[in-house]
């Protein structure tokens, strides 16, 4: 559902929760309060550390 609220306003609610690239997110929710929640998928992707563990 679209909300008014721009590109570059939900990035900076994003960033204020932490988030860094948009594939750390499970799901953003505006709130009736205005607020924004965000639910990060588990574990977070960590572009430094392997995908697949080393044998």
């Amino acid at each position: 559902r679209r909300e008014l609220l721009s590109e570059q306003e939900m990035w900076s609610q994003l960033r204020l929760h932490g988030v860094e690239e948009l594939a750390d997110v499970h799901r953003a929710t505006i709130e009736p309060n205005g607020m924004v929640s965000v639910t990060m998928r588990t574990p977070p992707s960590a572009p430094d550390s392997p995908r697949h563990p080393e044998i």
